[in-house]
């Protein structure tokens, strides 16, 4: 049988067992948990802030390639075509008609076209 020494020192043993995972253990479990679902929520922030700079990226990609489109459909739209000469700073469409040549001047809206070299302007 324990003597009445040996159980008052295991008593003191469990209660400061106790204590230790009361205040030590504990609050370092809270304290990993916490930092564990912080990770996670860097984590998640950073996938989503990678996600919306990939599509940023994308958007801004594909807004220069329609930019470039455009001018590209501009520069085309404005160079005169395989009929048409620039005279005198208007735009004319040369024809062949019955072996002789003809021009007309072009007009949009009822005023000359304006040209400079082979682009109207």
């Amino acid at each position: 049988m324990a003597s009445a020494e040996s159980k008052i020192a295991g008593a003191i043993t469990a209660v400061a067992v106790s204590i230790i995972v009361a205040f030590v253990v504990v609050p370092e479990i809270k304290e990993h948990r916490a930092r564990a679902e912080i990770n996670q929520m860097v984590k998640e922030f950073t996938e989503e802030m990678d996600l919306q700079s990939a599509r940023a990226a994308r958007a801004n990609v594909e807004a220069k390639r329609r930019q470039q489109q455009l001018a590209n459909a501009k520069e085309a739209a404005s160079k005169l075509g395989p009929d048409q000469r620039c005279i005198s700073g208007l735009v004319v469409r040369m024809r062949v008609q019955d072996g002789v040549p003809t021009y007309e001047q072009i007009t949009r809206n009822g005023r000359p076209v304006r040209c400079v070299g082979n682009k109207r302007v």
